[in-house]
């Protein structure tokens, strides 16, 4: 059953006061067990203990190692010169009942250590060297032997047994598990044996020695060692990290209070101190191993094993908390360990189920076989409360593939922040999926449908795809950016970055609003590529004009015809206007790896917690964090964006160029407007109609006008009068979409008739078909009236849209007599362009890189890729742009430069 190490020390405490006339034996064994038992407390129960090293001890004080404390020695002891034990006169020997010394008789000596008077039998000399007894064999295979009869103890000496040999006070036999020993190699059965019958006999440092063992043999529950310790103490290896919580601050840009206690193999106390690069199997330069130790930093190093320099010591890990300078024990998790039914119970990530244990090594050579620590990770887990919880893990390896790695991590209990997280997002998800239904509505009314059909799913889902995309953007950039600068300013640390399956959650987020982007990119390409569009010439003709014939009859005079150099010029003017963007991407790109790689902001995602924009050769570079890679490419993206938009606005477009501006300009120089259909009931209209009735002049003339528009002596642009409006949204009438698609039928039916029988088109000079000639004049007629309201039953109505209406970026009035203009003062017709979709292109980019950069952690490549994969769909756009304006204007694919 589970003993508590306290109430076996008061069991053998009460024991040892009610029978003082005990035998020295009896009574050896008992302090014995008390002194292991307060080691197990010391060794298993993950308390703190107050800091002490030997330095520390008063004048009368020893450094006892079973509790890193300092205690009394006897009235007449005095503390030896390493205080690591209380020593009686010379002489003199150490009585249990009072604790103080006694003298030996004129016939005795003091034993080697200073419990009992020896008397030496077997004709062995026995001197006397100050007060001590000394064996006259010298050989590291002999020791004292003592022998008790009642109260006088005598010895002797002997050899040791097989596979053990004479430590250095030739007064035991410890076990043989070294090179320099010429004994023969023992079993670790019988090496373990030998270090529990030694504890067992009172030696302290024996006991050491069989801890030590039991960590060799890997905690294995049949080792004799172990088997001791549990005897005692119940369970050796506690099962939970509750009580290692850490009530603690720790300052950035300072290293962890990390203090390392050694042992030797035999048991011997080596020393506490502050631990530098003694858990380190990998070499490297100081100024790089360093930062292992640097709070905050996460750490990591692999090497092959070199043993050069190295000696095999037994190690425990505490941390130093200062304010009340305390030591807390750091648990062990050896992912080797197999519990009593032969389980791996420390390979799982279930931490519930871990035993942990204190004593580590780094290496060992036993019975020829080379055990080295193969993988170490030093881990701080930060909680919501406050605390702290180190732990190390250590996987031990005996095979000869010398490879070795120890890391430093930091994580953090981020539940109640994903908790946040999620409700966020579910609430915006479900916005955007209300949004999104609302914007299908109004593409139902745009398209005159009283049904869903498969477009108006198609649709849905390309709106869906550009909500949830944008919702997981702002959402990862808004917890990414506060990571970056919480992460970076904190000077106590108490906030970590996620890793592992936190970060991998983060890229695959990234990855689903990369992938929904896109979908929703490919959309707008294909409907912006397949609209209806149609410019209306409104120049008339001037005089007549004699056209020859090929008979010599005279032909009449007919009217002028009108030229076509016009129309031709606005369509080659909106073919370039199709992939105009409002910022170069080429530009941005560059300027962002000029911030990242040149000026050095890509150091600020090292994952450690102050901030630096150079890297010295010398130092050691952290591995970089997703979550900061992410937060600084897209900050570094929109910031740069949001300059180059602002510059735009506030002198390129205002006092250089504004691209959308001089395309409506020239439209009204060359009196030509365009009507742009996205729908079958909903697009946009530009009027261009000049206010001097005709633009085929003269350059003398055309100044002329344009200065007459410059001093208001002339009427306005806009298409009511006194009005500058030229943009509209239209809403049009089933009607005016009939005699639409009226005009249009017989291209259609010839096209349709082509296809199925593949034959040749009746071509004119210019290669267009006369039908599209015909229609191309009947569209330009029919438009012109309409726009005229010379058509009654296609008539329409001029309105300004409600705030909602402009907010939700729909209709609720229906047409349904007459059509509506709406009048458009921000230029809307610009979403059937790249212009007006640059943040779409601006998300996909930002999107694509973070997307490149996460896997190759590469910036340069990951801009190669995202200029490529702009590139590429510029391109795509233009050669669909072209063909779609040469079918749908009736314009020869020719004339589009």
């Amino acid at each position: 059953s589970y003993v508590r190490p306290r109430y076996v020390i008061s069991i053998l405490l009460i024991r040892m006061i009610a029978y003082p006339s005990a035998s020295p034996l009896y009574r050896r064994t008992y302090l014995c067990l008390w002194f292991l038992c307060a080691l197990c407390v010391h060794w298993s129960d993950m308390v703190p203990i107050p800091y002490r090293t030997p330095d520390t001890c008063d004048a009368n004080e020893y450094f006892r190692t079973t509790n890193l404390s300092c205690a009394l020695c006897g009235a007449t002891q005095t503390p030896r010169s390493d205080r690591l034990a209380c020593t009686c006169p010379r002489g003199h020997h150490l009585v249990y009942s009072t604790g103080l010394c006694e003298k030996c008789s004129e016939q005795q000596v003091t034993s080697e250590d200073g419990l009992y008077c020896i008397t030496c039998l077997l004709n062995q000399s026995c001197t006397d060297t100050e007060g001590l007894a000394s064996c006259s064999i010298k050989s590291n295979r002999y020791v004292y032997v003592d022998q008790f009869d009642g109260p006088n103890v005598m010895r002797s000496c002997q050899q040791c047994p097989p596979g053990t040999w004479a430590d250095s006070s030739q007064h035991w036999c410890v076990p043989c598990i070294t090179d320099n020993c010429n004994a023969v190699a023992c079993t670790s059965v019988a090496c373990s044996t030998i270090a529990a019958q030694l504890c067992s006999k009172g030696n302290i440092t024996a006991c050491h020695l069989a801890i030590n063992l039991c960590a060799l043999n890997g905690y294995s529950a049949s080792d004799p060692s172990c088997k001791l310790l549990s005897s005692i103490y119940g369970d050796i290896i506690p099962n939970s990290l509750d009580n290692t919580h850490i009530m603690t601050t720790l300052s950035t840009k300072t290293n962890l209070p990390l203090v390392i206690l050694m042992y030797s193999l035999d048991g011997s106390y080596l020393g506490l101190k502050n631990l530098t690069d003694d858990i380190l199997l990998c070499k490297d330069l100081p100024s790089r191993t360093s930062s292992a130790w640097s709070v905050g930093t996460i750490y990591s190093i692999e090497c092959s094993l070199s043993f050069d320099g190295y000696t095999l010591q037994f190690l425990e890990l505490y941390f130093h908390e200062q304010a009340s300078n305390t030591l807390y024990p750091v648990p062990v998790v050896i992912t080797n360990y197999k519990d009593m039914l032969g389980s791996l119970v420390n390979e799982g990530s279930d931490s519930s189920k871990w035993q942990y244990v204190r004593r580590f090594y780094l290496w060992a050579s036993v019975s020829s076989t080379f055990i080295y620590a193969q993988t170490m990770q030093l881990s701080f887990t930060f909680t919501a409360d406050g605390k702290l919880y180190p732990y190390l893990r250590i996987a031990y390896n005996s095979t000869n593939y010398l490879k070795t790695s120890f890391s430093v991590l930091y994580t953090q209990d981020n539940n109640n922040f994903n908790i946040g997280l999620a409700v966020t997002a579910a609430i915006l998800f479900g916005l955007s999926i209300v949004y999104s239904g609302i914007l299908t509505n109004g593409y139902l009314r745009r398209t005159g449908r009283n049904f869903c059909e498969v477009p108006t799913f198609v649709y849905y889902g390309a709106e869906l795809c550009s909500s949830a995309s944008t919702v997981l953007f702002i959402l990862l950039l808004t917890s990414s950016a506060l990571w970056l600068i919480i992460y970076k300013a904190q000077t106590t640390l108490f906030f970590v970055l996620p890793l592992g399956s936190q970060e991998l959650a983060l890229k695959i987020l990234i990855g689903v609003a990369f992938f929904c982007r896109l979908l929703h990119v490919v959309y707008v390409v294909v409907h912006q590529c397949s609209m209806d569009i149609f410019f209306i010439d409104w120049e008339r003709p001037k005089g007549t004009a004699i056209l020859p014939e090929a008979t010599s009859t005279p032909t009449p005079a007919t009217a002028a015809p009108v030229s076509i150099w016009r129309t031709l010029f606005v369509a080659n003017e909106w073919n370039e206007l199709q992939t105009v963007r409002k910022i170069n991407p080429i530009l941005l790109l560059v300027t962002v790896l000029l911030f990242l790689k040149v000026i050095g902001f890509e150091y600020l995602a090292e994952h450690e917690p102050y901030s630096h924009v150079t890297q010295s050769p010398d130092r050691y570079s952290p591995p970089y964090s997703s979550t900061l890679r992410f937060s600084l490419t897209a900050l570094h993206f929109i910031i740069i964006a949001a300059v180059m938009r602002i510059y735009m606005l506030v002198i390129h477009e205002r006092y250089i160029r504004h691209k959308i501006k001089d395309f409506i300009d020239l439209c009204s120089v060359s009196n030509i407007s365009v009507l742009v259909l996205c729908s079958k009931l909903y697009g946009f209209y530009i009027h261009g109609r000049s206010v001097h009735g005709h633009a085929e002049t003269a350059m003398r003339e055309m100044l002329h006008n344009l200065h007459k528009e410059e001093e208001d002596l002339c009427g306005r642009r806009g298409l009511v009068t006194d009005s500058d409006i030229q943009t509209f949204e239209l809403g049009l009438s089933i009607q005016f979409r009939t005699l639409y698609d009226n005009i249009l039928y017989p291209l259609m039916a010839e096209k349709a008739a082509q296809n199925r029988t593949d034959a040749n088109r009746s071509r004119g000079s210019d290669g267009v078909s006369e039908v599209s000639l015909k229609a191309h004049e009947n569209m330009n007629q029919f438009l012109s009236l309409f726009i005229e309201r010379n058509l009654a039953e296609v008539d329409y109505v001029i309105k300004d849209k409600s705030f909602i209406e402009k907010l939700l970026g729909i209709e609720f009035s229906n047409p349904v007599d007459r059509s509506f203009l709406y009048n458009d003062t921000s230029f809307s017709f610009d979403s059937m362009l790249f212009y007006g979709k640059e943040w779409m292109l601006l998300q996909l980019d930002i999107l694509v890189f973070a997307v490149v950069d996460l896997v190759a952690q590469d910036y340069i490549l990951a801009a190669i890729v995202t200029c490529a994969i702009s590139l590429v769909t510029k391109q795509v756009r233009n050669s669909a742009g072209s063909r779609n304006l040469s079918q749908k204007a009736l314009i020869d694919n020719r004339f589009l430069l």
